[in-house]
């Protein structure tokens, strides 16, 4: 193999809502992100969650209401526009937001005076006020906020994944058995680690709880690591994508590969999914084979033993999306999958899904519901840009380039 020079370094269903936030023009934003404490001298609190589309939806209350909230390390503290409507909370500041697609918003920034998960009082936090309907994915999970990393830093937290589960604590420390991977933070509080790939250190990836995918480069860290042996050139997904939470789809053209092993720290993680892109993350599809501590206190991450099986990358090889002009449509299609070797191209109409038709009583939602990570096999009735209706039934299968 190419030596690889240390200065070149730094879905399918793929969902990230990794949100880099910029400075305002009141308040200082980096002063804004360090406001909040906890009021509570001691606790252990066990919280059950959903988890939807690989996403953990935490129940939250403020004011004596319940609320969903995601939880998400790659993002700061958010609350909805419907929720600042209705509480109308002081706007300290006004900044952007840049989501996973690299679209940018305006947005302000509050401070939410009191909110509760389980019992444990999170007190003066800052928060960016968001639009969660915006996008298609997002207004299906009825969202109301984001728990970000800027109001997590106050507590230690252990995600259960498999048995749905949270804790937060203000002493939780490291497990028995558990595999210890240090970690450092931006200016938002981003969970930042190192990895290291066939030799090769990149740096600086977030450990991302909004994303349900695996693992994401950089087009140009991606290119690197390619053009020096470290990974191979992969699968093409061409067409569009729209997983950001501001929902202005994007065109795509990235490489999917397979590797047999990464390491963080002294942890080894075999058999990973790895995508260029815009961001470098590392998804729910990893973090959820562990039970991971978030240790704030030693600025390291525990990974304990779960329940977790064998990774499957099995695809249908086809990303739909939303538009009020175009309903349900095959945004992108990776090729060399099931989807591209059936015709299946993108921009294509989608009219039935199984059981649900489009054309009637069914909806995007709907799709979500049914049909995203819960079969293997999927009947659609697709219409091209000419008006031709295409009928075809998919088996998810692994991508294989010589077949």
């Amino acid at each position: 193999m190419k030596p690889l020079h240390k200065d070149h370094l730094p879905l399918l269903f793929i969902w990230s809502l990794l949100l880099l936030i910029s400075t305002g023009c009141n308040l200082n934003w980096t002063k804004a992100m360090q406001k909040g404490s906890i009021d509570a001298p001691a606790f252990e609190e066990n919280i059950p969650v959903e988890v939807e589309i690989g996403l953990i939806i935490v129940p939250v209350t403020i004011q004596g209401k319940t609320y969903r909230f995601l939880f998400d390390t790659g993002a700061p503290f958010s609350i909805s526009e419907e929720l600042q409507a209705k509480l109308d909370y002081k706007v300290i500041s006004k900044g952007s937001i840049k989501d996973s697609d690299n679209n940018r918003k305006t947005v302000n920034y509050v401070q939410v005076d009191h909110i509760l998960v389980g019992k444990v009082p999170f007190i003066k936090q800052t928060a960016f006020v968001g639009n969660f309907t915006s996008n298609p994915t997002i207004k299906c999970l009825q969202l109301d906020g984001i728990i970000g990393s800027n109001m997590m830093r106050h507590c230690n937290w252990r995600i259960n994944y498999q048995e749905q589960e949270l804790v937060l604590s203000s002493k939780l420390g490291q497990p028995a058995h558990a595999v210890s991977v240090p970690f450092h933070t931006d200016a938002q509080y981003n969970i930042l680690v190192d990895l290291n790939i066939n030799g090769a250190t990149v740096r600086n990836l977030t450990v991302d709880y909004g994303s349900n995918g695996t693992l994401s480069f950089p087009d140009n860290v991606y290119k690197t690591l390619e053009q020096h042996d470290k990974i191979e050139k992969g699968f093409l997904e061409k067409g569009v994508k729209q997983s950001g939470l501001i929902g202005s789809p994007v065109p795509i053209q990235r490489r999917i590969v397979y590797v047999d092993t990464i390491q963080l720290g002294p942890l080894k993680i075999d058999d990973i999914e790895i995508r260029s892109g815009s961001a470098a993350l590392i998804g729910q599809k990893i973090l959820s084979r562990y039970i991971v501590t978030i240790d704030w206190d030693s600025k390291q991450l525990h990974f304990s033993e779960s329940k977790s099986t064998k990774p499957d990358y099995k695809t249908f090889g086809f990303r739909a999306g939303y538009s009020e002009g175009k309903n349900i449509y095959i945004q992108s299609v990776i090729e060399h999958s099931v989807a591209y070797k059936q015709g299946i191209r993108s921009d294509m109409k989608v009219l039935k899904a199984n059981a649900l038709d489009f054309q009637k009583n069914h909806n995007y939602c709907d799709f979500i519901d049914s049909i995203v990570g819960k079969t293997d096999k999927v009947s659609l009735e697709l219409m091209d840009a000419d008006g031709t209706i295409k009928k075809v039934v998919l088996q998810k299968q692994a991508l294989n380039a010589g077949e």
